[in-house]
């Protein structure tokens, strides 16, 4: 580890207002060159040669040629004035370290995400855990010569606000890091000036009898703040209100959903995957929920919540590996070759439908069909009964009046796949579930195929 500091002058006696910045990002991104790009001190840095121990858990798709890495974090130093130093933080970037993230995060001014544009996927946990913090945020994006996209297109993949900047920067360079730096100064002294106006416009907004007060949603889990999860806003515009919910409630958001049954919303990246991964404190039993009581028979999204459901969604212990391990192998055994042919077919079957129409909803007339139409297919279905089979997917997913009719076709067809895979069995997925050797009943395996294809 690197710790030594340059000849030049120790830091002034004058000094007494640190300012802390963090600079964030996937796994090499850039983060330790931008820090010591701008550092007036050598920096302090933790990069350490990455051995073949690492190969299972440090991927380097795209950035093959990196032979280091930071296993703490970076330390750099900018002196401001006489009396103020900003000091820089990088994180390391690799998922077995975001542990000491939050710790990284507190007494923070604000936060560069660094972002390489041709792996904007490994820059959502940062965002994610940034907003939890209510942390303040700019994304630069390095330049790595990769595939050149519009603002609009990153803003889109990352899930950015208008009000959070977005610049492109070379943290090799002194003057590009330096000009990131100062973006995120100004982003971070125009959020002041908008918090010291808000109790004026606040004032002005209560003075004002054309203004009607916020009423809340009553209820359990909380009876403030909670956002209907339907209608047609969640409808029309789901992005803009997942935005608004991260920003207003961070990770964990109290919603209400069809019906007026209060529910909690789990929308940051670390506890998804604690809920998810903790079957013994977070039960997949959904029996246990208390709001039941109130659910009626006809509730619409009863399908896609359900109760006494044989799935391997409510499977747990070894009964859950095993049945993990069938639907695997009934998956594995599609030719791969096969698959990309029947996507091929179906994506042009669909695009033909509207390329003379000018306009379309390419979410509702293609990207909410072409999965579901290819699983059909290496399930075992005939293409005459996929169609109606994936209209009632898609009713059954969209939880509105259609949902239990959906749902009802939906097994009704599962149940007659595996009738007639029993009598005559085939190289599909459904006649690879029916034989293997867990000897699964034919209402877990319905109950398996429904659930893959609604995933």
């Amino acid at each position: 580890m690197d710790s030594a500091t340059s000849d030049r002058a120790a830091l002034s006696a004058t000094a007494d207002n640190g300012l802390k910045i963090v600079v964030v990002g996937g796994f090499g991104v850039g983060k330790t060159t931008m820090v010591r790009s701008v550092s007036e001190i050598r920096p302090l840095n933790t990069e350490e040669t990455m051995t073949r121990a690492g190969e299972a858990v440090d991927h380097l798709d795209g950035i093959a040629a990196k032979s280091s890495t930071t296993v703490a974090f970076d330390f750099g130093r900018i002196t401001l004035d006489e009396r103020s130093v900003l000091y820089l933080f990088g994180a390391p970037g690799q998922e077995r370290f975001w542990f000491l993230w939050d710790r990284l995060f507190s007494g923070t001014l604000g936060a560069v995400v660094l972002v390489d544009t041709r792996r904007l996927a490994d820059s959502w946990y940062a965002i994610d855990r940034l907003e939890h913090h209510g942390t303040p945020f700019i994304v630069a994006c390095n330049d790595f010569g990769g595939p050149l996209h519009s603002e609009q297109q990153i803003r889109e993949a990352l899930d950015l606000s208008d009000d959070v900047p977005l610049v492109e920067c070379d943290a090799r360079d002194r003057s590009s890091s330096k000009y990131v730096l100062i973006t995120l100064v100004e982003h971070l002294a125009a959020l002041s000036a908008a918090r010291l106006r808000a109790p004026e416009a606040a004032l002005a907004a209560a003075s004002d009898p054309g203004v009607r007060p916020v009423t809340s949603v009553s209820g359990c889990p909380v009876s403030h703040g909670s956002v209907p999860l339907s209608g047609p806003r969640f409808q029309s515009d789901p992005v803009q209100l997942y935005r608004e919910l991260r920003r207003d409630h961070g990770a964990i958001a109290p919603v209400v959903l069809d019906g007026d049954i209060p529910a909690w919303l789990v929308l940051g990246y670390r506890e998804l995957h604690q809920v998810t991964g903790d079957p013994v404190l977070f039960s997949r039993d959904s029996d246990l929920w208390n709001q039941w009581d109130d659910i009626p028979a006809d509730w619409p999204l009863l399908p896609m919540i359900g109760r006494k459901q044989n799935s391997i969604l409510y499977t747990v212990g070894e009964r859950h590996s095993v049945r993990a391990m069938m639907i695997s192998n009934a998956l594995e055994g599609v030719d791969p070759f096969s698959l990309k042919r029947y996507a091929e077919e179906f994506a042009d079957e669909l695009i033909d439908r509207f390329c003379t129409k000018g306009s379309v909803d390419i979410i509702a007339d293609y990207a909410k069909l072409l999965p579901a139409l290819v699983l059909a297919r290496i399930y075992g279905f005939s293409d005459e009964t996929a169609h109606p089979l994936v209209d009632s997917i898609n009713d059954m997913i969209d939880g509105r009046e259609r949902a239990l009719a959906g749902a009802e076709h939906l097994g009704a067809s599962m149940f007659q796949l595996l009738a007639d895979k029993h009598a005559e069995p085939g190289d599909d997925v459904a006649s690879r579930m029916i034989a293997d050797p867990g000897r699964f009943t034919d209402e877990e395996i319905a109950q398996d195929l429904m659930v893959m294809m609604a995933a």
